[in-house]
């Protein structure tokens, strides 16, 4: 994953964090795209701007459910969670992508998952 270290559920949360927010921004911008890119009388491009946006939809509402798992090895799910919730659905990819970037760099973990060795 390059960069990332920790224990290795926190590992493994920050690299689906990342994975999932960029399938959502890509997306919502893939359903922005055939939109505006529709000629007049066209049916079917709609259509795939439509589907696109409900998998945009429902990826991030497994964003924030994500975010949600990941800030409790973090003993702050609630904070995570409200701002995730309370900006979606585009900001919910930033606050994935920031809580992704705290847990790659070795925040301190806590819970049966910490692997601290002091």
């Amino acid at each position: 994953m390059g960069g990332v270290t920790g224990p290795p559920l926190a590992t493994r949360y920050a690299a689906h964090l990342r994975y999932l927010c960029l399938f959502t921004v890509v997306m919502f911008g893939a359903s922005l795209i055939s939109a505006f890119s529709t000629p007049r009388g066209d049916h079917f491009l709609p259509a795939v701007s439509g589907g696109l946006l409900a998998a945009g939809l429902l990826a991030d509402v497994f964003l924030v459910l994500l975010v949600h798992r990941a800030a409790a090895l973090l003993s702050e799910a609630v904070p995570w969670t409200m701002g995730a919730v309370l900006t979606f659905p585009y900001g919910t990819p930033v606050f994935a992508w920031l809580l992704a970037r705290r847990l790659g760099l070795g925040g301190k973990v806590i819970g049966p998952a910490s692997e601290t060795k002091d």
